[in-house]
């Protein structure tokens, strides 16, 4: 571990989809490996900022939770914590605009806090406040932005941008017409944040000093697969129902078909989200709506004619729309499609990443046609996950995003169509069993009991049982429930 950190590796390092277990520091921690943990708590002291603290991170815990009696205690008794940061070189008022809490910004202000104070990614509290997040439709906090500014936070050209500020926006772009392309980390382009907010003048303004309208950026430029992504301006435009902003950066050259990791086009966003007047501007424009905002819409025409010119490959693509009728006819064809290919199809009903149980019980509706037709419950993804292993939805801060009654719902149909409760996946392994106790899934924990799933199995590893899991993780309910049903750990 000494010679790969030393090599430049990273042990915060995680793989998707399970982000939450896999990172090195995770897996040693849960594997008792006491001795690479200290390396590696070592090497996170040396390599956090110098700011960086104990109290630091204390005093931003109490912002992210509102908790303005721990915020004055933390300050009474190390009044320089204001100035210390939390591992992401955060302050607390870093998080106070980030949650939001304008409260507790003044208060921050009011005792010293540097308003302009980046953290590692060279973020500052206004950035935060003006743009929780680059593909986010949240609107800019423009009390939170008021309440920095008041306290001396610079209005540089993004801050201008995202204000609609264009006369201080015109004095820099004159001295320096280089910053209309300036992007980096979250803030991103001042022109995507200036359509984010709808500042059709500054909009114009940046174009006018040489913004490009694509805002091209290339996600993981390190990796053997960079990601090449342009056209965020558009999107949001289309997704608003900013028309004018969208004829203007037509004008400007805008590319109407784009490509931003995870959002549907320009096109899709403003045809399913009904702004007519923009999908069809762009659409005179060459743009494309894909099938998903077609069927949002319950215009059927372009579906049918698909599968008719070609019905192969307009299948394939029509099986992950979620309509009934539309996968029965996908499923008449003879489908070329791997494991990944099932998978991902399968895995995208179960994300329903809410309580929605309503949505859960369509889905998984529309999961047993999959399994009717073929589809394999227990195909595995990358880490050996089964689909059992992910009812559990997306990780959303620290928290899988699916319900219990979603998850139930879903294990239902799994385990009717003959799933195996007893697998494994690679980062924890453990069984789905194993995965809801760690996690603290007491209903669904009951479900799987209930269904057979086995409490141990010859080749567990003792950390990773369901009942080791249950008390490591302080669930003692579920390790009751387990040591009723004969669980040893």
């Amino acid at each position: 571990m000494r010679v790969l950190l030393d090599a430049g590796a990273n042990p915060h390092e995680v793989v998707y989809p399970n982000k939450e277990v896999s990172s090195p520091l995770t897996l040693a921690r849960e594997r008792g490996q006491t001795e690479v943990v200290e390396v590696i708590e070592a090497w996170m002291k040396n390599q956090a900022p110098a700011t960086a603290s104990t109290h630091g991170e204390e005093l931003c815990q109490a912002v992210r939770f509102g908790d303005a009696e721990r915020l004055r205690s933390i300050l009474d008794a190390e009044p320089a914590a204001i100035h210390q940061t939390d591992g992401s070189g955060n302050t607390a008022l870093h998080i106070a605009a980030q949650t939001g809490n304008w409260k507790l910004a003044v208060e921050l202000l009011q005792q010293g806090a540097d308003s302009d104070l980046r953290n590692k990614a060279g973020d500052r509290p206004i950035h935060f406040a003006l743009n929780k997040n680059t593909f986010s439709y949240e609107l800019p906090d423009y009390t939170m932005a008021g309440v920095l500014l008041g306290h001396g936070a610079d209005c540089d050209v993004w801050v201008a941008s995202a204000l609609g500020d264009t006369e201080t926006l015109e004095e820099l772009l004159t001295e320096n017409p280089q910053l209309a392309n300036e992007a980096r980390g979250n803030p991103d382009y001042p022109l995507v944040i200036a359509v984010k907010a709808g500042h059709l003048g500054t909009v114009k303004l940046l174009l006018e000093h040489g913004a490009d309208p694509d805002a091209p950026r290339v996600l993981d430029p390190d990796s053997p697969e960079p990601y090449h992504e342009h056209g965020a301006p558009l999107l949001f435009a289309g997704h608003l129902g900013h028309l004018e902003i969208a004829e203007v950066l037509l004008e400007a050259g805008a590319n109407p078909n784009t490509t931003c990791m995870a959002c549907p086009s320009a096109t899709s966003a403003a045809y399913q989200n009904g702004h007519d007047e923009i999908a069809d501007l762009l659409f005179k424009h060459g743009g494309v709506a894909d099938y998903g905002a077609c069927l949002n819409r319950k215009h059927y025409a372009p579906i049918t004619m698909a599968l008719q010119r070609d019905p192969k490959q307009a299948s394939k693509e029509l099986l992950g729309s979620g309509n009934p009728d539309v996968i029965r006819l996908c499923l008449k064809h003879e489908l070329e499609l791997n494991d990944e290919e099932r998978f991902k199809i399968m895995f995208n009903l179960i994300r329903v990443n809410s309580d929605d149980l309503d949505k859960a019980k369509h889905n998984a509706e529309v999961l047993e046609l999959f399994l009717e037709h073929g589809f394999d419950p227990n195909i595995r993804e990358q880490e050996n996950m089964t689909l059992l292993h992910r009812t559990v939805g997306c990780m959303w801060r620290g928290r899988w995003m699916n319900s219990e009654e979603v998850m139930i719902e879903f294990s239902r149909v799994l385990l009717d169509q003959g799933a195996d409760t007893n697998t494994k996946d690679d980062d924890l392994k453990s069984t789905p069993l194993a995965w809801h106790a760690r996690y603290g899934h007491k209903k669904v924990v009951e479900y799987l009991l209930s269904r057979g799933a086995a409490t141990n199995l010859p080749d567990d590893e003792p950390w990773a049982t369901p009942l080791a899991w249950a008390e490591k993780k302080g669930h003692t309910e579920i390790a009751e429930i387990l040591r009723a049903h004969g669980a040893m750990a």
